[in-house]
C-alpha cells in the first residue's frame, strides 16, 4: 500500500512541472511537442490512460464514461495528428465526470470549446478533422506519451512549462522534494528582489 502523499494535488499543481523534473534529475518530462492548446490552469492528478491508435477514439469515449473525479486523461495517439481524438463534446463528458485535465500525444479539436469549458488540454497538434470510425483502442493500460511511459495512477503535473510524470511509487518522495525546492526558490527570489 502506498503511503499517503503529504503534498496535496492542488499544491503539486502550484509547485509545477519544472520542479518535479528538477528533483527527478530531469526525468519525467513529456517532450516539448506536447503543449497547452489554450492557456488553462495548472493541474496535478492521477492518470487514466488510453491508447487511441491512428485517429480512433472509441477508447477515449470509454475512458470518459469510466473516469473518476480528480483524474487526468492521458491519451497515447502515437503522435498521429491527421485526426482529432478529443473534442469539446468529449471534453464536456470528462468535466461532468470530474476530470481535471487532458494530455494527448496526437491531435485534438474545438480549442475554443475547451477554453469555454475551462478544461485544460495539452496535445501534440490541433486538427479540424474528427476521429475515424471503429472500436480500436484500450483503456487503463501502460502507454507511451511524449517519450515517457505512463501507467494508470501515475501522477501528471501540467502547467505553462509543459507536462511531467511522477511514477505512483515515487509520489511521496518526489512531491515532498519538489515542494521544498519550490519554497526554497521562492524564498531566494523574495530575498533577492527585496533589496
Amino acid at each position: 500500500m502506498t503511503a499517503p502523499n503529504p503534498v496535496s494535488m492542488e499544491r503539486l499543481a502550484e509547485v509545477g512541472a519544472s520542479h518535479v523534473c528538477d528533483v527527478r534529475g530531469g526525468e519525467g518530462a513529456l517532450d516539448g511537442g506536447i503543449r497547452p492548446v489554450w492557456r488553462g490552469p495548472s493541474f496535478a492528478g492521477p492518470a487514466r490512460t488510453v491508447i487511441a491508435p491512428a485517429g480512433h477514439n472509441a477508447a477515449v469515449r470509454a475512458a470518459a464514461a469510466e473516469a473518476q473525479p480528480g483524474e487526468v486523461l492521458v491519451v497515447s495517439g502515437a503522435g498521429f495528428t491527421s485526426r482529432a481524438v478529443v473534442g469539446d463534446l468529449i471534453g464536456r463528458r470528462l468535466l461532468e465526470a470530474g476530470v481535471i485535465g487532458v494530455v494527448v500525444d496526437g491531435a485534438v479539436r474545438d480549442v475554443a470549446g475547451f477554453e469555454m469549458l475551462g478544461l485544460p488540454v495539452y496535445a501534440r497538434a490541433t486538427c479540424p478533422a474528427g476521429p475515424l470510425p471503429g472500436n480500436d483502442g484500450e483503456t487503463q493500460v501502460i502507454v507511451g506519451v511524449g517519450g515517457q511511459v505512463v501507467r494508470p495512477g501515475d501522477v501528471v503535473v501540467a502547467d505553462a512549462d509543459g507536462v511531467a510524470i511522477i511514477p505512483a511509487e515515487e509520489l511521496t518522495d518526489v512531491a515532498t522534494r519538489a515542494d521544498a525546492a519550490e519554497q526554497h526558490e521562492r524564498q531566494f527570489l523574495e530575498a533577492t528582489y527585496a533589496h
